[in-house]
């Protein structure tokens, strides 16, 4: 530790977190996404009567839809937007395995999943980072 004006200070005390995956809003998107993700794919099964949502031909559509929700969610979040993005598409899985959707094409669905979850991601960590918030002490501006 170094005196600084009679005051002691932390070593590494005015470094700023590259993450801002502490704070509590960022539980909160986490949160919303999760549960936000299980209401918009339940809500679609029952509106269209279909088990597995890629069952319907409107699935494309409700995609993009979804896409456009994460951005909006993951707005401004900073890094680690990718895990709204990234939640908000896995969240069908629940949806999935709650009407019974196990069977032997498990296998295909997950990997399915796996695929459309990489753009989600991808949109949540753009809409995060191109739109963060510039600090007013780095010198870019207030």
């Amino acid at each position: 530790m170094s005196k600084l004006g009679g005051m002691a200070k932390m070593p590494f005390a005015d470094i700023q977190p590259m993450m801002r995956t502490e704070g509590v809003s960022y539980r909160i998107r986490l949160l919303l996404a999760l549960f936000g993700g299980c209401l918009f794919w339940t809500s679609f099964n029952l509106a269209f009567g279909v088990p597995e949502p890629w069952d319907h031909e409107r699935f494309g559509a409700a995609y993009l839809v979804l896409l456009v929700l994460i951005a909006a969610l993951a707005w401004r979040s900073g890094r680690g937007g990718w895990r709204i993005g990234a939640i908000a598409m896995w969240s069908m899985l629940a949806v999935m395995l709650a009407g019974g959707a196990i069977g032997p094409l498990i296998a295909v669905g997950l990997l399915f999943l796996f695929l459309l979850s990489i753009p989600a991601a991808v949109v949540g960590e753009l809409s995060g980072r191109l739109f963060r918030p510039i600090s007013a002490g780095n010198g870019e501006g207030t």
